[in-house]
């Protein structure tokens, strides 16, 4: 699978593009978004994941850096060996530091895209785990819940689409604490269009604690000249 999508502030201004990647290789499957924006900041993650039967993170590396991204992130999850490694922003010589972590099987990273296509139409919730990095990797749940039916035009012909609402669950002591400091992080809507095979047809939210609210849906291919070439 390849292919292409926008970001978009919330003024519907276009601040960045991307591509999306997706290849098997030996039982497991490689996945990895790009987002170029604007102002040359990068958001790349890429992940190595297994479905057989069920979804099984199995490697993820996550880079954000640029203007774009106040705190950049540079975190990589081995989940087979237990560990996490990240780089602390602001650490002198840029120092990065490595934890064993006890990592849930149904962490998310990497994959919420793949999460989202194989919820159950009828489930009334799903909860995966997620490693954020706040600005130490931390696990908090996603808690999934669909909101609505919208429907997305192609051509001027209308296709059906699911809203879900995603909320993230600090848990213990944080969950209380954070809508009284401001750290509580804003829900994420993803829209899934529905049929024999679910896609992902837009994503609305901040891409890091605070950030700005962007939209990444789908694109099109526009060509620079009608004519058609000769073959």
């Amino acid at each position: 699978m390849h292919g292409f999508v926008l970001v978009k502030s919330s003024d519907g201004k276009i601040v960045g593009v991307g591509e999306t990647v997706q290849v098997a290789e030996r039982g497991r499957l490689r996945a990895r978004l790009t987002l170029h924006f604007r102002d040359g900041s990068i958001d790349e993650e890429s992940t190595v994941f297994s479905e057989d039967g069920v979804l099984r993170l199995i490697t993820d590396r996550h880079v954000q850096k640029g203007p774009s991204f106040p705190t950049p992130l540079n975190m990589a999850i081995d989940v087979p060996a237990s560990q996490v490694t990240w780089r602390e922003p602001h650490a002198r010589n840029a120092e990065s530091k490595t934890e064993h972590m006890l990592l849930p099987d149904d962490l998310a990273n990497g994959i919420m895209p793949v999460v989202m296509t194989n919820i159950p139409p009828k489930a009334a919730e799903t909860k995966v785990s997620y490693l954020a990095n706040d600005p130490k990797p931390r696990l908090v749940k996603l808690s999934i819940k669909p909101e609505s039916q919208d429907n997305f035009t192609i051509g001027g012909e209308a296709f059906p689409a699911t809203r879900y609402v995603i909320h993230i669950e600090l848990g213990g002591l944080a969950s209380l604490l954070a809508p009284l400091v401001g750290k509580q992080p804003p829900d994420l809507h993803d829209w899934i269009a529905g049929g024999e095979v679910p896609s992902v047809a837009k994503l609305r939210g901040a891409l890091y604690l605070g950030g700005p609210i962007w939209t990444i849906q789908l694109a099109s291919p526009m060509w620079e000249s009608n004519r058609v070439p000769q073959l």
